[in-house]
């Protein structure tokens, strides 16, 4: 980076919030005293630059070679604006399961599909984030789900939260009963707490099958169910193109993950063949 790049950087940052885009990731960093609660210093004599990460609350020290990218969102209006995307992240991903994600990699697939600023990725983080990221936006974008195990579990926890709310309301039934109703009454209780057993995801082949599995005992589908279903059939007109953008922009890293994963798969759609291929000749390349 040149001398003059490197000074439009430093003066970015002394004035803004701004987000350094940085292995496709872009992050938000100031040296605004304001901010860092203490000076920071940096010139364009040496190749590192000291910056505050508005997310990690932390100083870090950055390579100017290492920055592809540099944007200060609404230059009028920057502190408040950066500030009010800065807690959008923070809520969007305070209570995000991690048992099935890192916190790293859950933090930078938000960051990397900028999830705080386009609407439909937000719309398919909080799909994700419903099942805990079992599935992930690839898989939704691409119609397919590849870990049935892991969905399976939050898929019953998501069910038998609605029989733990029906079990209740009947409970409070049994209060006000006679002995006859309360027989009537545990049986009705004792038929929900047996439609967990057949839940069967052997032959679903992504999400909309799985929501399909939905107790019919307990229909009708819940509003939050309904809505997701909907959004992923509003976003399968522009399923492959999506995909197959985002396969572009994936390190060699994750494709091979997401290789292993979804070759494997037998029964696969159009889509799911077409990432496919996508995914293994981008990796043959790489490799010749």
């Amino acid at each position: 980076m040149d001398s003059e790049t490197k000074n439009y950087t430093i003066k970015q940052l002394s004035n803004n919030i701004c987000f350094l885009k940085i292995e496709g990731i872009s992050k938000p960093y100031t040296t605004l005293k304001d901010i860092c609660k203490i000076t920071i210093k940096n010139t364009d004599k040496i190749d590192k630059l000291k910056v505050y990460n508005l997310l990690s609350k932390k100083i870090e020290n950055i390579s100017f070679s290492e920055i592809e990218e540099i944007t200060a969102h609404g230059i009028d209006n920057n502190i408040d604006i950066n500030l009010g995307y800065i807690d959008k992240i923070n809520s969007d991903l305070e209570d995000c399961s991690l048992e099935y994600i890192s916190k790293d990699e859950l933090l930078n697939y938000y960051l990397k599909n900028e999830v705080y600023l386009v609407n439909s990725e937000k719309e398919i983080f909080d799909i994700c984030k419903k099942f805990e990221f079992t599935v992930r936006d690839y898989e939704i974008k691409a119609n397919t789900i590849s870990n049935k195990n892991n969905i399976s579990k939050v898929w019953n926890k998501i069910v038998k939260h609605k029989i733990d709310e029906n079990i209740n309301e009947l409970n409070e039934i049994k209060k006000e009963s006679d002995e006859e109703d309360i027989e009537d009454i545990n049986s009705i209780i004792e038929m929900f707490s047996e439609t967990l057993n057949d839940i069967d995801l052997t032959d679903c082949k992504n999400l909309i099958d799985v929501i399909d599995t939905y107790p019919p005992l307990l229909l009708p589908l819940p509003d939050e169910l309904t809505s997701i279903k909907d959004k992923i059939n509003g976003n399968d007109d522009n399923t492959l193109d999506a995909a197959l953008s985002l396969v572009e922009t994936m390190t060699y890293d994750e494709l091979k993950e997401i290789y292993d994963e979804i070759s494997e798969i037998k029964d696969t759609n159009y889509v799911v063949t077409k990432v496919i291929n996508k995914i293994k000749e981008i990796l043959d390349k790489t490799n010749q």
